[in-house]
């Protein structure tokens, strides 16, 4: 009996446990990796703003020299803004669609008809993955659209565009200068929260 309770006392002796510091480091490890994925998710979220607006700027750059080596004028839409094209104009294959390019291929025989620039388009569809277009502002052009011509130059119009990610409430509005053919953007601040406190 007493050599059963010896090796049962050395048993015990032996049995190794987690203390509560391994346990609280374990649960630390955890959370940090865990917050880092958070960061991660949100910084890239508030990156679609940016990679929108940058992709937006790209592809008129595209519209712009594609309407000077073709010699055709380019058309580019936003059927769904403000002030926007009626829907009722495009095919339904396109109506959907936030931004559209089209062309004009022949302009002799058939002046004034515009028709869907595919390739072009297929990048398009990428930016309403990360934007939202709100607004057109033209002086020069009917709302809703932006003309390219041969000679480089285009309408001049401001474009407003949001994020897709709801927590992000900035505003960036690309600019297009058409006298002298530039691309600009202009970063807007997001609006302050009323009840929020400035420190300075």
């Amino acid at each position: 009996m007493e050599s059963i309770l010896n090796y049962n006392k050395k048993k015990l002796k032996f049995c190794k446990a987690y203390t509560l510091l391994e346990i609280l480091l374990v649960l630390v490890i955890i959370l940090t990796l865990f917050s880092s994925l958070v960061y991660v998710i949100n910084s890239d979220k508030k990156e679609y703003l940016y990679q929108g607006t940058l992709q937006t700027q790209t592809i008129f750059r595209l519209v712009k020299c594609n309407a000077e080596i073709t010699g055709r004028r380019f058309c580019v839409r936003f059927p769904k803004v403000i002030g926007g094209d009626s829907e009722e104009v495009l095919s339904e294959k396109y109506k959907n669609l936030d931004i559209l390019i089209e062309w004009e291929p022949h302009p002799i025989e058939h002046p004034n008809l515009f028709v869907n620039f595919e390739s072009l388009n297929e990048h398009c569809r990428s930016i309403t993955e990360f934007v939202n277009f709100l607004e057109v502002k033209s002086e020069t052009s009917s709302e809703g659209m932006v003309m390219f011509y041969p000679d480089g130059s285009s309408d001049s119009v401001n474009i407003t565009i949001s994020s897709k990610f709801e927590e992000d409430n900035n505003k960036n509005i690309v600019n297009i200068d058409g006298t002298i053919g530039s691309i600009s953007l202009i970063v807007q601040p997001s609006p302050i929260d009323e009840n929020s406190t400035i420190y300075f």
